[in-house]
């Protein structure tokens, strides 16, 4: 019998192994009790996600009226100014050529503007080119009081401006121009929209075709509830 190959020889299985065995396996079933521990741990950490949803929220509606009223501000700054295209410029032109130039075009406009109520004007940005391919530089000009200023703004009908190829532009933040430029290409497809522009009060306006009168917007968020009730 020495030559016997034991290879296959199914090994004797004690009590005590047996046992471990089953404890070892129960030891990974769930229980009933662990299972109730488990849906009370979730439903504690569904609560906390939810007031801290909460929360985010409200700090975002709180971070949305700050950045709203700062933009405010800032765009109060720039209530006496407009900037002006068609202007044409000159070679190392100063300041007080270009206040110049400006003056000239409010007295061919015939709007009664005193010199002084006139701070100054300059050149802003960089010269670019038109559709038609002529350079463009544009002027701001700042004024002393909002009155002159919106005389002048609305003088830009005259037909002297559209010969003369003058654009007058009230002046905006920079947050409002970028929104004015996302919210053109949001209406783009939308049929029942005339256009998005900004009024002389420098405030955001949607236009519906439906409607006379403007509805105003502070921001995207703002501007995507209107799309919404199209």
């Amino acid at each position: 019998m020495s030559g016997y190959n034991t290879r296959n020889k199914k090994e004797t299985i004690t009590y005590e192994d047996l046992m471990n065995l089953l404890d070892d396996r129960l030891q990974n079933i769930a229980t009933k009790e662990c299972i109730n521990d488990l849906k009370l741990i979730i439903e504690n950490q569904q609560k906390t996600i939810s007031k801290q949803q909460e929360e985010i929220d409200n700090l975002k509606g709180q971070v949305r009226k700050l950045q709203n009223e700062n933009d405010e501000i800032s765009q109060y700054r720039h209530r006496t100014c407009l900037r002006i295209n068609g202007i044409p410029p000159s070679n190392n032109e100063s300041g007080d050529e270009c206040l110049e130039k400006v003056k000239n075009l409010i007295q061919d406009l015939g709007v009664e503007i005193p010199e002084s109520c006139i701070d100054r004007a300059h050149r802003i940005g960089r010269a670019f080119k038109t559709k038609d391919g002529s350079s463009v530089h544009t002027v701001i000009v700042k004024f002393t009081t909002w009155r002159h200023r919106t005389l002048l703004f609305k003088a830009r009908t005259n037909s002297i401006c559209k010969e003369k190829k003058i654009k007058m532009y009230v002046d905006l933040t920079k947050r409002r121009v970028n929104i004015l430029k996302e919210a053109n290409k949001k209406i783009k497809d939308c049929v029942n929209i005339d256009y998005v522009f900004a009024n002389i009060n420098c405030q955001l306006c949607l236009k519906f075709k439906n409607s006379i009168q403007p509805v105003f917007f502070n921001d995207l968020d703002d501007l995507d509830v209107l799309l919404d009730h199209e």
